[in-house]
């Protein structure tokens, strides 16, 4: 199976991971009971990979399609009846060299396989105990024509700030980049920054920040809003929308939603 599995079949796959916990996945991904024990209390990411590719019988998205899988937090609003998606969505670190080497966001080889399309999968982070938290939503992300051609807006505010010298920040609507350190870094002073926050490898500069290129946040919440609206019909990520499409009886709410989580933990 493992060379013959379709594109619809990861798909369908990731489709029905939805209302998973957290010990779900690891059960699903790992045989043993204390390797489960061990991975359920782990990085979301690697649970949904783990189980996804276990579910299509050692197939690994990324090996068959050079599909990512990325995760993203959502939390409840104060008021429990929606839903604000929690962090950007991170990739691999920034080579600076790649970048002034290379016009367009979709030739930089630390990039181009957004072009492919990147397996979104949201959770809900409100559980206080980890392996009961579910995954929520989960969707193909292929950037539209707009979101392309402001990526590469944001590609070329990036790429001039590499050759100008300049340290780089959260420019970009869409496409950015972030820390990719434990702290440290010092601004006015690279050359006294924490060793793990300085990357020597820059075409201007003697030391530059290590970091690492995301989608930010609320571009992320609209790829969120869009798939939802697709699938659901909603636009405002309404928790009693949602909550129907992955099998929770949505006229009870919200309460019962945590009620039932509360029970698989």
């Amino acid at each position: 199976m493992s060379t013959e599995v379709s594109l619809g079949e990861v798909l369908r796959t990731l489709a029905g991971l939805r209302g998973q916990t957290a010990s779900d996945l690891a059960q699903t991904a790992w045989d043993d009971p204390a390797e489960v024990r061990r991975r359920m209390n782990g990085r979301m990411g690697a649970l949904v990979e783990g189980a996804l590719t276990a579910e299509l019988g050692g197939t690994s998205p990324l090996d068959r399609f050079g599909l990512r899988v990325r995760v993203a937090p959502l939390d409840l609003k104060s008021d429990g009846t929606r839903l604000t998606q929690g962090e950007r969505v991170v990739f691999q670190q920034v080579d600076y060299h790649a970048i002034v080497d290379t016009d367009r966001w979709s030739a930089n080889p630390q990039l181009r396989q957004l072009a492919a399309g990147v397996l979104l999968v949201w959770y809900l982070r409100d559980v206080d105990d980890e392996p009961a938290r579910p995954v929520l939503w989960s969707d193909l992300w292929v950037p539209t024509v707009e979101q392309e051609q402001q990526m590469q807006r944001d590609y070329e505010q990036i790429a001039e700030m590499v050759r100008r010298g300049e340290h780089l920040d959260s420019t970009g609507a869409v496409l950015a980049t972030c820390p990719r350190h434990g702290g440290g870094w010092d601004i006015e002073s690279p050359m006294d920054s924490d060793p793990g926050s300085r990357d020597t490898h820059h075409p201007t500069l003697e030391v530059a920040e290590q970091r690492a290129w995301q989608i930010k946040r609320g571009a992320v919440e609209d790829i969120l809003r869009d798939s939802l609206c697709a699938y659901v019909g909603g636009s405002n990520l309404d928790v009693g929308e949602l909550l129907e499409v992955i099998g929770f009886d949505p006229q009870a709410g919200v309460e019962q939603f945590l009620g039932r989580i509360t029970s698989l933990r």
